[in-house]
């Protein structure tokens, strides 16, 4: 009777130090007080020309995104087509 006493107490002791572990962290907290004092992004101010010239590339790097996107999912469609006739014959 004394061993599964001695187990309950040893459980109990591992469940808080689990505890007191644990109590020290918290999933949500970040590492601000206020969530407007932290981090300020320090960027170079870009002139209307360049700030233009940065934006295309942007919109060209989405469309190329875009397009190998569905380049890819024609193949895959063609590829499974073909399949689908194959072992139908």
């Amino acid at each position: 009777m004394n061993g599964s006493l001695d187990q309950f107490k040893a459980t109990l002791q591992r469940r808080r130090e689990r505890q007191e572990k644990h109590s020290g962290h918290r999933r949500d907290a970040s590492g601000y007080k206020i969530a407007n004092s932290g981090f300020k992004f320090d960027s170079k101010k870009l002139k209307p020309a360049e700030l233009e010239k940065y934006r295309q590339t942007l919109k060209l790097r989405k469309q190329n995104r875009i397009i190998k996107q569905w380049v890819i999912f024609i193949a895959i469609c063609i590829l499974l087509t073909l399949i689908a006739f194959i072992y139908n014959l």
